[in-house]
């Protein structure tokens, strides 16, 4: 954690780099194809977009699960540097009703979206090919999961035994 001796301890936060992140994502509209995913929800103090946003954030600081984005843990310190005049993250029951609240169109949606912002961001979409050629990094590391979990097969993981997980089919 990088300390500020301009600031307080109470207001530090180990999320500077998410900060950045989130400053600059905000600043500069990257994520605003995300605005274009409807949600037939009701707007009561966070939009259906801010419940996605505060889901991104919860994933980008490593909460496990969304009961780790509750507003007294992970996410607090990272809101206000990521939410306009200091907002606190959405309650985690309002962002799993939004994520619950998705349809096949709303899922699809959300695929362009991303795509777009893929294809606006990603370097691969202005790489010189005639120049070099693109060299691609594959992570095949097993992804466990529970046994209960849609797709969970019993499976070899380095270094867990008896352990389940998920089969991604890389092919498009």
């Amino acid at each position: 954690m990088i300390k500020c001796d301009l600031s307080p301890a109470k207001t530090q936060t180990a999320y500077g780099p998410l900060c950045a992140l989130g400053h600059y994502l905000r600043q500069n509209r990257e994520l605003q194809p995300l605005e274009q995913v409807h949600l037939p929800q009701k707007t009561i103090r966070h939009s259906p977009t801010e419940k996605l946003l505060d889901a991104l954030i919860g994933i980008l600081a490593g909460c496990s699960a969304l009961s780790s984005t509750s507003s007294t843990s992970r996410c607090a310190p990272i809101a206000p540097c990521n939410k306009p005049s200091g907002e606190r993250c959405a309650d985690r029951s309002t962002v799993a009703d939004t994520l619950n609240a998705f349809t096949e169109e709303t899922v699809e949606e959300l695929r362009r979206a991303v795509e777009t912002i893929h294809r606006q961001q990603g370097q691969v979409f202005s790489h010189d090919y005639d120049r070099e050629l693109l060299i691609l990094e594959v992570d095949l590391t097993g992804l466990t999961a529970s046994k209960d979990a849609e797709g969970s097969t019993k499976g070899y993981f380095p270094g867990k035994r008896n352990r389940r997980g998920r089969q991604l089919d890389w092919c498009g």
